[in-house]
């Protein structure tokens, strides 16, 4: 407002008297959006966990989506490496990892983030966004000491950067020590263009340890059977075994039937019992080829057996379990045929004395 009437008296028409005024700022829409993939070693694609065994190598990837502004400006983003104890970075909420996954080598930029972008590594505890909290380096000698590591585009440097569709790896090893069902996770924070730290979901690494299987079943020990009487040979029964594997299930042997193997002609063989239809049992011997008599308990002797070319004899006295008639021996049919001779010498002589009695 101006002094158009001269009413202070001093100055002129154009003196002011009081001023106003209000400062605008342009606030920029800036967006940036990111998400994180692992893959197992020789995996065929990237997901939000991976499954792995002990010692395996596991890729993680830290990926800016078409939503993030298409140019960045500044950038600051931190990565702590999962270890047992960790917790979020933009809250104290416990990540849970059951074990310390380590760097197997330098950070992969994207190609349009090289020379600009400073990586820097630490094998500090206890990191967070601030960069006051751990003593960071860009030279490694060791990357399997390496705690978390840390990306910068500086805004002093004036230079730029693409923001959209970019992807940061790096890979980590799984521990030899590792146990079946334990669980690492990795997560990362970002800012750029101005923004506020941003925490993406976490990946999970999960120790899967397979069965082992048992590596064979152990020696098989055929079982041994009985021999029969007379028979001149050995009868081998089949066999029985169970194994026990090196491994953690327990395997089972081959079972390999038994093998009847003949003795030689001539060699004697076993003696078989049969029991009589009396008091009395009767044991039948055999020697080779050549059947002896069969004897009972009161002393009486009884050829009842009958040898064969192959050694083996008919234990067929009383009543045997094979059903089959008890066999006659040559000596005996002998002794048999001479009674019938005489029994009929006397029939004839009966007859003819009959006949002369007649006549009388």
């Amino acid at each position: 407002m101006t002094d158009i009437s001269e009413i202070t008296g001093v100055g002129s028409a154009a003196t002011s008297l009081a001023a106003s005024g209000v400062t605008y700022t342009i606030i920029k829409n800036s967006v940036t959006q990111v998400t994180q993939q692992v893959k197992e070693q020789n995996g065929a694609t990237f997901a939000d966990s991976a499954t792995v065994k002990p010692g395996d190598k596991v890729t993680i990837n830290l990926n800016t989506t078409t939503n993030t502004d298409k140019e960045l400006t500044s950038l600051d983003l931190v990565d702590v490496l999962p270890v047992v104890g960790d917790t979020g970075l933009t809250t104290n909420a416990e990540r849970g990892s059951d074990y310390q996954a380590k760097l197997t080598g330098p950070v992969t930029l994207p190609a349009d983030w090289v020379g600009k972008v400073q990586v820097l590594y630490t094998t500090d505890s206890g990191v967070t966004t601030d960069p006051a909290s751990a003593v960071w380096t860009d030279t490694v000698d060791d990357y399997a000491t390496v705690t978390a590591f840390r990306l910068v585009l500086d805004p002093a440097t004036g230079a730029t950067i693409n923001g959209q569709n970019q992807t940061v790896s790096f890979e980590v090893e799984v521990p030899d020590t590792a146990t079946n069902g334990q669980v690492a996770y990795n997560s990362f924070a970002i800012t750029a263009n101005g923004l506020q730290y941003t925490e993406p979901l976490q990946v999970a690494i999960k120790v899967n340890v397979p069965a082992n299987p048992g590596s064979g079943g152990g020696t098989t020990v055929p079982g041994t059977g009985g021999s029969t009487g007379g028979s001149g040979g050995e009868v081998t029964g089949p066999g029985t075994g169970a194994g026990t594997g090196s491994g953690n299930e327990t395997g089972s042997g081959t079972v390999t039937p038994g093998t009847t193997t003949p003795s030689e002609a001539g060699q004697p063989g076993s003696t078989g019992t049969s029991e009589s239809t009396g008091n009395n049992p009767i044991t039948v011997a055999t020697s080779g080829n050549t059947a002896a008599a069969a004897t009972t308990a009161d002393g009486n002797k009884l050829v009842a057996t009958r040898a064969h070319a192959n050694g083996v004899s008919d234990d067929n006295v009383g009543n045997s379990d094979n059903g089959t008639l008890p066999q006659t021996s040559e000596s005996s049919a002998a002794i048999w045929a001479i009674v019938g001779l005489a029994l009929s010498v006397n029939l004839i002589g009966l007859v003819g004395f009959r006949k002369k009695w007649q006549y009388k």
